[in-house]
């Protein structure tokens, strides 16, 4: 049995392939379509009016087979966006119930440069942060900050929703400073 997500994976590489033809495929469209509709003068005085009706066959072929795949991308691009936003919506929505050291370290990363902190892979609360798709890794090797230490960075969805929710980053200056020390002491050798 095969699970949506890899269905979704399957679907995404055949259109991220399809995609790459649309440029062709527009140009197919048009140059079919030219052929098919121009009125007859025109193709007269571009000495074009003597095509077979087997050439033309074949452009009605092609016009229809270019036409489906340019709309068949359309509409996957319009639902893989509206899919995209509904997910970021579903994800925002859990944003305000993280509990209060999750809400820290995300407040933390918030008002740090580039958004990003060392965080240690053997805690629970970075498991958490990235199963929620809160966080990810900066990098794939470790910073030697700590044990098991990897630089991670807020997701974007994050930082815009943060951005236009001030109320929930507020942190004083000492309130900051104080979470930064405590937590790179947690998680320094």
């Amino acid at each position: 049995r095969m699970s949506n997500t890899s269905f979704d994976k399957i679907i995404d590489n055949v259109f991220d392939g399809l995609k790459k033809l649309t440029p062709a495929l527009l140009a197919l469209l048009i140059a079919s379509s030219f052929i098919l509709f121009a009125p007859e003068e025109f193709m007269n005085k571009i000495n074009l009016n003597n095509l077979g009706d087997t050439f033309k066959t074949i452009c009605g072929f092609i016009f229809v087979i270019s036409l489906s795949l340019m709309v068949s991308i359309l509409v996957f691009l319009i639902a893989k966006m509206v899919r995209r936003k509904c997910f970021v919506k579903s994800l925002e929505k859990e944003l305000p119930h993280l509990t209060n050291p999750e809400k820290i370290i995300v407040k933390m990363m918030y008002h740090m440069p580039a958004h990003s902190i060392s965080l240690s892979v053997q805690e629970g609360i970075t498991g958490a942060l990235l199963q929620k798709k809160i966080i990810a890794y900066a990098s794939s090797i470790g910073d030697n900050v700590g044990v098991f230490t990897f630089q991670f960075v807020l997701q974007p969805w994050v930082i815009k929703y943060l951005d236009s929710h001030d109320d929930f980053c507020k942190m004083s200056q000492s309130e900051f400073e104080r979470s930064i020390e405590e937590h790179y002491k947690r998680i320094r050798f």
